[in-house]
Formats: C-alpha cells, sequence, structure tokens
C-alpha cells in the first residue's frame, strides 16, 4: 500500500501571501492614507459656500449651521490625519445604527472651532448627500442634505 507524505506550504509561501496582502490591501485599511477627501472642484465649492456663510448678513443660515461669524481666510480645507479620522469618526457616528455604513473618507473644512463635513459616499438622503457641522469636541451641531 502506497502512503503519501502529507503536502507541505514552500518555506517562503507565507512570507509570499503576506507580502502580496501587503502590497494589495488599500493603504486606508491599514491606516496610511488620510481620512480627509483632497482639493477638487467639491472641496472649493464648499470652502466658497463657506466662506460666503460666516462673513455674510444671512445670519439665519449661519445661525441653523451653527457657524460662527469670521473672515474669509479662516476657511481652510483640513489635511492633518488625526484631525481627519476623528471628525470622520464623529459624522458616521452621527447616522442611526440601522444606517451606518462607515465613511472612510470626506471632506473636511474647519472655520475658527468647527468642522464641515461631507462624504460623497454617504446618500442616507437617498439621492442627496449628508453634511454635518461637528465642532471641536466631535459633538455634531447641525445635519443637513444637499
Amino acid at each position: 500500500m502506497h502512503t503519501s507524505k502529507p503536502s507541505r506550504i514552500p518555506k517562503y509561501g507565507i512570507a509570499l501571501v503576506m507580502a502580496f496582502m501587503l502590497v494589495t490591501t488599500p493603504r486606508i485599511i491599514i491606516g496610511q492614507a488620510s481620512r480627509c477627501l483632497g482639493t477638487d472642484s467639491t472641496s472649493a465649492m464648499m470652502i466658497a459656500w463657506a466662506k460666503k456663510a460666516v462673513t455674510g448678513t444671512d445670519t439665519a443660515r449661519r445661525t441653523a449651521w451653527h457657524l460662527p461669524v469670521a473672515p474669509a481666510d479662516s476657511v481652510m480645507q483640513v489635511t492633518d490625519s488625526a484631525t481627519c479620522a476623528s471628525v470622520v469618526g464623529a459624522y458616521n457616528n452621527d447616522f442611526p445604527l440601522a444606517d451606518r455604513s462607515p465613511t472612510l473618507r470626506a471632506y473636511v473644512i474647519r472655520v475658527e472651532g468647527v468642522y464641515i463635513v461631507m462624504s460623497p459616499d454617504t446618500r442616507n438622503g437617498g439621492e442627496w448627500v449628508v453634511y454635518k457641522v461637528i465642532n471641536a469636541a466631535l459633538a455634531v451641531l447641525a445635519s443637513y442634505i444637499g
């Protein structure tokens, strides 16, 4: 009777599998990418809107959005990875649990002590995206679809 030996994994097999996984795993999953989306036409539109809101005379809108009266040069896009991770986490946590599908990346615009956050991947408003205003303590102050 012929007996066969159990097959052995080649000595470099595990190392090759690990190397393949490391190369093919998206950077966001292993924590090397920022959770903030970069500068593009959407972020430019958000910055222009925020500048108008904080410097203009529309106090009703500014009050509803919990935005400060501020100079236009205080409106800026956030690029710091740690800040983005915290703010996007607060954005995600504000959705009802049943509707929650984690947003990995979002546009984050800072105006003094508050952040205006929007992810094009979050469609809880149907065809509309969800905007949230979040303070420095990571509490959501306002939420709108647009």
